[in-house]
């Protein structure tokens, strides 16, 4: 498997977080790690889930036609 294309950080509303410490991904089929992911804590996983949302407030009011353009 060619990892040199796996990304092993997170992107959060905008930014890259640092993590103090990260978690191996193992290889489902043989258990080799083949990389390894931020250990984020709560308060980006809050803001995981919160930026989304807040991006799609000033969108919810238009219809499909009127945004189709910028898709």
């Amino acid at each position: 498997m060619n990892t040199s294309l796996l990304l092993q950080d997170a992107y959060i509303d905008g930014a890259w977080p640092q993590a103090e410490d990260t978690v191996a991904v193992a290889h489902l089929a043989t258990g080799d790690t083949v990389g390894h992911v931020p250990n984020l804590r709560a308060a980006a996983a809050e803001q995981a889930v919160s930026a989304p949302h807040a991006a799609m407030a000033p969108w919810q009011n238009f219809t499909a036609p009127q945004t189709d353009h910028v898709v």
